[in-house]
C-alpha cells in the first residue's frame, strides 16, 4: 500500500523528530495491513537516517511479513519456550495463553488476582517498546477507551507497565470477529441472517453514537474489529487508531490511517479536518454492506485500484448481490456508503434510528436517491458526456408530455400487478406457516440440548445430534427469513402499484401473527410484545385479535380456605409510562393505583402500631425512597419518628411513623388494594389475559403466601396453597411454593445471603477453631489462593479469634469453599431449637426462589442492566456492598440478591466429570449478563475459595405437616 506524501513539513525542524514522523507514518501503514517494503519507502524519503532505516526494516519483518507469509516469524525466548508465553504475570495480571496477535501488541488471556476474574491483556510489542509514539499510541488507546461505558464497546480495566513493558487490561469478550462469521457463512455458501446483520449494525451505531459524543472517532470500523459475543451482541472493539477532536496530531498530516476496503473517500484524500462521526457511518456503511451482500462494497487490488474505486465507483446495489433483502435496507446501505458526507446519515444515531425502523418494520428517514440524484452520480463519473447531455435536456420535456398517455393505457396492468403480488404474498405466507408447523420437533430437541449443554458433558454422538441440529436451525432460520422478508417486499409492492389494492393489511397482520407465535413459543417475551402491537395495528378485521391478547382462566384454592386473593400481572415498566426501565413489575389487576409500578418503597414485614404488613412507605422526611442509601432509609423507618407517606389498601396518607416497624426495601412493591383483590378463596374461574401472574394471599393468623401463574404455557390455570400460622417460617427466610412443579417441594430459602456477623458466630465456635488448628490445609476462614497461607481476610485476636471490623457486619461472607458452606450448614442445623435441617440449595430451588412465573433470565425480567444488581459496573468503584442493598434485584419470591452480591454455592453439578460444583447469581466482581442468569453461573472444584464465592442457605419441608 502506498503511503500517502504531500511533502509538508511539521514546523519541529529536528533530524531526530522528522525520523519519528517517519517511523510514525510507516507504522500507520502496517497498522491498517498494507505498508510498502522498506526499500520502498524508503527511496521516497531519502533523508531518512541509518537508525531509522534499522527500525523501519524491523517493522516490517516482524508486523508486515509474517502477516503477507513473506517471512518467518521471530525465534521465541527460551521462557516462551517452556510455556508459550513470554511472561508469567504483568503487575497483578497472570497470564494463561494467547488469543491473538496485532500490529501494536498481543492479546492474552490473564486473570487479574486481586479480583479473581479474566480479562483480555493487550502487551506492547518488544518491537516497539523504545518508540516513544509507539508508547504514546498504545496510552492514547487505553485513555480513550477508558472515557467510553457502553455495552457495546469493550471495556477498559487498567493500564499499566511493568518491567517497561506497558499493558492494557480489557474487558476479556468470548465470542468470534465478525470477519470470522463472514468468513464461515462465505465457505458455506450462505451469508449472515440479514436480523442478525442489521441488529448487529444498529448495536455498532449505538457504540459510535457514544465514542462521538466523547469526541471519538473510530476511524476503523471494519468486520475484524467487531466481536460477536456467544448470545449474539456485537461490541466494538481496536480503538488503537482513533481520533479525539481537539487533541495534538500522533501522525504526519495528511497520513492514512484505517483499512482502505471500509475507509471513506475523505480518509483516503487525507483532507485536512474532514474526519469527523460521518467517516465512522461510512466504515459502518461497508461492513454492514459486506454483512448482507457477501463481499465488501469495494473489491480488492492494488492501491491504485482501490483509490480508484472508493473516490469514483458506486458500489453494486446490494439486492443486485442478494435479491431478498428488503429495499428499505439497501437504502440504509447506500445512504451511509455516499461518497459525499453531506449526503450521508449526519450521525451514527440517525442511522441507527433507521435500522432499528427496519427492524420494527416503520418507515425509515432515508429515499433513495431520485432521478437528479442518479444523475448527479453518473455525471460525476462520466464528466463529459454529461455536458452533452444537458445541451439537450429540453427534449425530455416533449418526450414527458407523451408517456402521461402510456401512463393511463398502464394503469389497469399496474393494478392486476397488484393483485398479483398480494397473491403470490398469500402462497409464500402459507409456505412460512406450514415451515413453522414441520419445526417444532427438531426445535424442542435443540432447546433441550442446548440446556444440557450449558451444565453437563455431551457423548460424542450428542454432540454429532447438536452440531446436526444446530446447522439444520440456522438453515431454516436464513429460508424462514427469507420468505419472510419476501412477503413483506411483495406487500410493499402492490401498495407501491396500487395503494387501493385490498388485502395487504390481511396478509401483514397474518405475517405478524406468525412472529408472534414463534416468539411465544420460545418464551422471547421481546418479541412476543413486539409482533403483538404489529398484529393490532394491521389487524383491521379483528380475526387475530383474540388470539394474540390472549384469555386465560385462573383458579384458586387455599387450606384453610377464605383468604384473600391480590392479583398481580408483571409487565415491563417500560411499557407502563414513558421513562420506565425494562424490567418486570407487579401491577395490581383491575385498580389505578397512586403507586406506580416499579416505584421504589419501603415494604412494611412486621408492622406496628397504626401500619399494617404490606403497607408501602413512599417517602420519608420529605424524601422520596429509593433517593437515598437504602440501608439509612430502612434505618430512619424502623427507628420511629420520622414523618412519611405511606401507601395502604389503595390510599396514600401521611403520618409519622411508629417505633418496631420492619421493613424491606423494594423496587417491586406488591400495592394492595380493593380493586385488586379478586375475593376470598375458592376462586373458580377468574379470566385473565395471557401473561405472567403473582397471587398475594392473606389471611387472619396466618402468614402471606405468593403463588404464580404463567398463563402462556397453559390457558387453565389451578393452584392449590397452603398457608402457614403466624410464625412458623423462620425468620430471615421466605417460603416459596412452586405451583405445581412436582420435582420441587415447598421449602424456605434464606432472604439474602449469609453475612459476616453469622458466619463469624460459626467461625469463633470452639469447635469450629479446633477444626480449623488440625488441618494441614487452611480450611472454613474465609480466604483467597493468595491470602490463604497467611490466615486469610480476617484478623484474630491474642486469643486466636476472628474479629472483623463493624462496618462489615452485614456484608455477605466471601471467600468460602463448598465444603466449608456444607460445614457452616450442618452447624446451623445442630444449634436449631426448632429441629430444622439447614442445607446447600439445588438448582432447581434457585431457580425456582428466582425466576418465579415465567421464563424470565433474571429475577427482574429478561433485559440486562449492571446497576440494577450488585455487579462490576454497578458503580464506579467494584467491590463487596451490604446485602440489600440493591432493591431491583428483588425476586418474585421476595428473596434479594440473587442476580448479584456473590456467587452461591449450589448442591448442584455444574460439570461433574471435571468434578466442578455450581455456582449461580453472579458476583460483585463481574460483568458479563450470562454470569448473572439464574440458570448460569460458574462451577469451582468443591474446596477452593475465592473472593466472590459466598453462601445461601435452604430448609426442605416448608409445610404444617413437616413442623
Amino acid at each position: 500500500m502506498s503511503v500517502p506524501d504531500d511533502g509538508r513539513d511539521d514546523g519541529r525542524g529536528s533530524a531526530a523528530d522528522e525520523d519519528e514522523d517517519l517511523y510514525d507514518l510507516y507504522l500507520d501503514a502496517a497498522l491498517a495491513g498494507g505498508a510498502d517494503a522498506p526499500d520502498v519507502f524508503l527511496a521516497r524519503h531519502p533523508a531518512a537516517g541509518a537508525a531509522l532505516r534499522g527500525r523501519i526494516e524491523a517493522l516490517h519483518r516482524i508486523v508486515v511479513a509474517p502477516a503477507a507469509g513473506a517471512a518467518a516469524p521471530r525465534a521465541r525466548t527460551a521462557a516462551e519456550a517452556e510455556e508459550g508465553l513470554p511472561f508469567e504475570r504483568l503487575g497483578e495480571f497472570r497470564l494463561l495463553r494467547k488469543l491473538g496477535e496485532g500490529g501494536m501488541g498481543a492479546v492474552y488471556l490473564a486473570e487479574q488476582e486481586s479480583l479473581g476474574r479474566v480479562v483480555a491483556l493487550k502487551a506492547i510489542r518488544a518491537d516497539l517498546r523504545g518508540s516513544p509514539t509507539a508508547a504514546a499510541r498504545f496510552r492514547r488507546e487505553a485513555h480513550l477507551v477508558a472515557k467510553l461505558r457502553h455495552p457495546h464497546i469493550v471495556a477498559v480495566f487498567a493500564v499499566g507497565e511493568e518491567t517497561g513493558v506497558l499493558f492494557l487490561a480489557m474487558e476479556y469478550v468470548p465470542g468470534r470477529g465478525l470477519d470470522e462469521e463472514l468468513k464461515d457463512a462465505a465457505s458455506s455458501g450462505s451469508r449472515v441472517p440479514v436480523s442478525d446483520a442489521v441488529r448487529w449494525a444498529a448495536e455498532i451505531a449505538d457504540a459510535l453514537t457514544c465514542a462521538h459524543a466523547e469526541g471519538i472517532i473510530h476511524r476503523d470500523v471494519k468486520p475484524s474489529n467487531v466481536r460477536i459475543t456467544p448470545e449474539g451482541r456485537a461490541l466494538l472493539l481496536d480503538f488503537g487508531v482513533a481520533h479525539e477532536i481537539g487533541e495534538d496530531r500522533l501522525t504526519v498530516a495528511g497520513s492514512f490511517v484505517g483499512s482502505p476496503l471500509y475507509a471513506a473517500p475523505e480518509q483516503l484524500r487525507g483532507a485536512e479536518g474532514a474526519i469527523d462521526a460521518r467517516t465512522d457511518v461510512f466504515g459502518l456503511g461497508a461492513l454492514l454492506y459486506e454483512c448482507v451482500a457477501g463481499r465488501a462494497p469495494v473489491a480488492p487490488g492494488t492501491m491504485e485500484q482501490i483509490l480508484h474505486r472508493v473516490l469514483i465507483d458506486e458500489p453494486a446495489p446490494p439486492r443486485r448481490l442478494r435479491p431478498g433483502i428488503p429495499r428499505d435496507l439497501e437504502v440504509v446501505v447506500l445512504k451511509a456508503l455516499e461518497k459525499d458526507p453531506a449526503r450521508r446519515y449526519q450521525s451514527a444515531a440517525a442511522m441507527a434510528d433507521d435500522l432499528r425502523a427496519i427492524i420494527e418494520f416503520r418507515p425509515i428517514s432515508a429515499r433513495p436517491p431520485g432521478p437528479a440524484g442518479r444523475a448527479w452520480r453518473w455525471a460525476r463519473r462520466h464528466p463529459g458526456p454529461a455536458a452533452a447531455i444537458a445541451s439537450i435536456s429540453l427534449a425530455a420535456v416533449v418526450v414527458g408530455a407523451l408517456a402521461v398517455v402510456r401512463d393511463r393505457e398502464g394503469s389497469e396492468r399496474t393494478r392486476s400487478d397488484a393483485r398479483a403480488a398480494i397473491a403470490e404474498a398469500h402462497t409464500r405466507l402459507d409456505e412460512y406457516r406450514r415451515d413453522r408447523e414441520s419445526g417444532y420437533a427438531l426445535d424442542r430437541e435443540l432447546a433441550d440440548l442446548t440446556n444440557y449443554i450449558m451444565s453437563s458433558h455431551l457423548s460424542a454422538e450428542q454432540s454429532r445430534r447438536f452440531d446436526e441440529l444446530e446447522t439444520a436451525a440456522a438453515h431454516r432460520r436464513r429460508e424462514r427469513e427469507a420468505i419472510f422478508y419476501g412477503v413483506m417486499d411483495l406487500v410493499r409492492r402492490a401498495e407501491r402499484l396500487d395503494p387501493d389494492v385490498p388485502g395487504t393489511d390481511a396478509v401483514r397482520a397474518e405475517l405478524y401473527a406468525e412472529k408472534w407465535r414463534e416468539a411465544d413459543a420460545s418464551g422471547d417475551a421481546d418479541a412476543t410484545s413486539f409482533y403483538r402491537d404489529r398484529v393490532l395495528e394491521s389487524d383491521t378485521s379483528g380475526g387475530l385479535t383474540a388470539e394474540v391478547r390472549g384469555s386465560a382462566v385462573l383458579s384458586l384454592t387455599t387450606d384453610p380456605p377464605g383468604a384473600d386473593a391480590y392479583l398481580f400481572r408483571y409487565c415491563e415498566q417500560s411499557e407502563l409510562f414513558a421513562g420506565g426501565e425494562r424490567r418486570l413489575v407487579p401491577v395490581p389487576v383491575g385498580a389505578e393505583s397512586p403507586v406506580r409500578p416499579g416505584t421504589h418503597a419501603l415494604v412494611v414485614v412486621a408492622g406496628a402500631v397504626g401500619v399494617e404488613r404490606g403497607d408501602l412507605v413512599i417517602e420519608i422526611d420529605g424524601k422520596p425512597v429509593g433517593s437515598r442509601d437504602p440501608a439509612e432509609e430502612r434505618a430512619d423507618a424502623e427507628r420511629g419518628g420520622a414523618r412519611a407517606r405511606v401507601h395502604h389498601m389503595g390510599g396514600v396518607s401521611e403520618m409519622t411513623l411508629p417505633p418496631g416497624l420492619r421493613v424491606r426495601s423494594t423496587a417491586a412493591p406488591l400495592a394492595l388494594s380493593e380493586a385488586c383483590l379478586k375475593g376470598p378463596t375458592p376462586i373458580d374461574g377468574v379470566a385473565v389475559e395471557s401473561g405472567t401472574y403473582v397471587v398475594l394471599l392473606r389471611a387472619p393468623g396466618r402468614e402471606d403466601q405468593r403463588v404464580w401463574f404463567n398463563t402462556r404455557t397453559a390457558k387453565e390455570q389451578a393452584r392449590a396453597a397452603e398457608l402457614l400460622p403466624e410464625g412458623t417460617t423462620p425468620a430471615g427466610f421466605v417460603r416459596v411454593v412452586c405451583n405445581g412443579n412436582g420435582a420441587v417441594a415447598p421449602f424456605w430459602i434464606m432472604e439474602r445471603e449469609v453475612v459476616v456477623e453469622e458466619y463469624l458466630a460459626y467461625l469463633n465456635d470452639a469447635e469450629t477453631l479446633a477444626e480449623i488448628a488440625a488441618s494441614p490445609r487452611p480450611i472454613r476462614f474465609p480466604r483467597s489462593a493468595q491470602t490463604a497461607p497467611s490466615g486469610g481476610h480476617w484478623k484474630r485476636d491474642e486469643s486466636g479469634r476472628f474479629v472483623v471490623p463493624p462496618e462489615w457486619k452485614d456484608w455477605p461472607v466471601l471467600g468460602v469453599s463448598y465444603d466449608d458452606a456444607e460445614a457452616y450448614a450442618r452447624w446451623r442445623t445442630r444449634r436449631d431449637p426448632a429441629g430444622r435441617v439447614f442445607e446447600i440449595p439445588r438448582l432447581p430451588e434457585v431457580e425456582a426462589a428466582g425466576r418465579g412465573p415465567g421464563a424470565r433470565d433474571f429475577v427482574f425480567g429478561n433485559v440486562f442492566r449492571p446497576k440494577w444488581m450488585k455487579s462490576c459496573f454497578a458503580k464506579k468503584q467494584a467491590g463487596p456492598e451490604p446485602v440489600f442493598s440493591y432493591p431491583v434485584d428483588e425476586s418474585p419470591a421476595g428473596a434479594f440478591d440473587m442476580s448479584g452480591s456473590v456467587y452461591e454455592w449450589c448442591d448442584s453439578w455444574f460439570d461433574e466429570g471435571r468434578g466442578l460444583k455450581r455456582l449461580t447469581g453472579g458476583a460483585w466482581g463481574q460483568a458479563k449478563p450470562e454470569i448473572f442468569r439464574m440458570y448460569g453461573g460458574c462451577g469451582y472444584p468443591h474446596d477452593v475459595a475465592t473472593d466472590e464465592c459466598g453462601i445461601r442457605l435452604v430448609i426442605r419441608g416448608a409445610t404444617m405437616a413437616a413442623r
